[in-house]
C-alpha cells in the first residue's frame, strides 16, 4: 500500500515535470546568453586577441558556466526521463492487474476475443460501404 506522503509525490509529478522543464529550458537559455555576452566582454577587454581563448576560458571557470549548463542538461534529463501521473499509475498498477485471476483468463482468450472484434469491424465497414452505395 502507498503512504499518503508517496500518493502526495505520485499526484505531483506532472507538476514536477513542469517544472522540470522549464527550469532546465530558461537555465539553458540563460546559459547561452551568457557565453555570448561573455565572448564580447573578452573581445572588449583583451587588445591582443592571441589571448583571447585563454581569457575567455578564465572567465569561463570562474563564472561556473559549465556548471550550470551541466545542471540545466540535468534538469531537462529529468524532465524527460519521469513519468507523467497517468504513465506512472499505469506503472504502478499494471503488475496488480496482469496477476489477477481473471484478467489472466481474459488474457488466454484475446486470440479469441480479436477474431470476433475484426469480424465486427468488417461488418460496420460492409454496412457503412452499402449506405453508400
Amino acid at each position: 500500500m502507498m503512504s499518503y506522503l508517496g500518493m502526495y509525490f505520485f499526484t505531483k509529478l506532472d507538476d514536477l515535470q513542469y517544472f522540470l522543464g522549464c527550469a532546465g529550458s530558461i537555465t539553458l537559455f540563460l546559459v547561452a546568453a551568457s557565453y555570448i555576452i561573455l565572448i564580447v566582454v573578452v573581445a572588449g577587454i583583451t587588445d591582443d586577441m592571441q589571448d583571447l581563448p585563454a581569457t575567455y576560458k578564465k572567465l569561463v571557470k570562474k563564472s561556473h558556466l559549465n556548471t550550470i549548463l551541466v545542471i540545466s542538461i540535468l534538469f531537462i534529463i529529468l524532465k524527460v526521463l519521469l513519468p507523467t501521473t497517468k504513465q506512472a499509475a499505469f506503472i504502478y498498477i499494471a503488475p496488480q492487474i496482469i496477476e489477477n485471476g481473471e484478467v489472466k483468463d481474459t488474457v488466454k482468450n484475446i486470440p479469441e476475443l480479436t477474431k470476433l472484434g475484426t469480424e465486427y469491424l468488417k461488418e460496420l465497414l460492409k454496412e457503412k460501404i452499402e449506405r453508400q452505395n
